[in-house]
């Protein structure tokens, strides 16, 4: 019985167009709406670079980066809940988005969860071992934490990381 649902489902979805969950030409229109919030937010525009990226979600809903943005965006006003679920939704889309789950960890040390952050950033650095920004989450955490010496050791591997990428 499972065999005939699989199939069906599976021809429901070769019969979707392309970018089924984006507007007509949203996927474009999503995307250079996200190249101009990225913009802004080096701008230091935060309230544009937000309202731009939930303009690109409405051109195209499945835009997982786009929700990762908007979540360090919102981070940034300090709007930790909204930033949370602007996270989960991406990684609801990307489960391997790493900057996703580095912002998650990012959003739960901001609420004083340390032990869930920390558990969150080590999953990160499974899927990524590499990025500087988890690393120094992690050490944010593990300060917190009131353990130095697993700080230090997360600090100094986000800077030994951004050395060799040449930062």
């Amino acid at each position: 019985m499972i065999f005939p649902a699989l199939l069906l489902c599976l021809w429901a979805l070769l019969l979707q167009p392309s970018g089924a969950g984006a507007v007509e030409g949203g996927r474009e229109r999503a995307a250079a709406l996200y190249r101009e919030a990225v913009r802004l937010q080096e701008e230091g525009e935060l309230e544009r670079a937000a309202a731009l990226l939930r303009d690109a979600l409405a051109a195209d809903p499945d835009y997982a980066e786009a929700y990762d943005r908007l979540g360090y965006v919102l981070l940034g006003k300090g709007e930790v809940e909204q930033a949370l679920r602007a996270f989960r939704s991406a990684l609801e889309i990307n489960p391997r988005l790493q900057s996703a789950r580095t912002g998650v960890g990012f959003a739960l040390y901001r609420k004083g969860e340390l032990r869930e952050a920390e558990e969150v950033l080590k999953e990160a650095l499974v899927l990524n071992p590499y990025p500087s920004m988890t690393h120094y989450v992690l050490g944010l955490v593990y300060e917190g934490l009131k353990d130095y010496d697993r700080a230090i050791a997360h600090y100094k591997k986000g800077i030994r990381k951004l050395r060799s990428a040449g930062r």
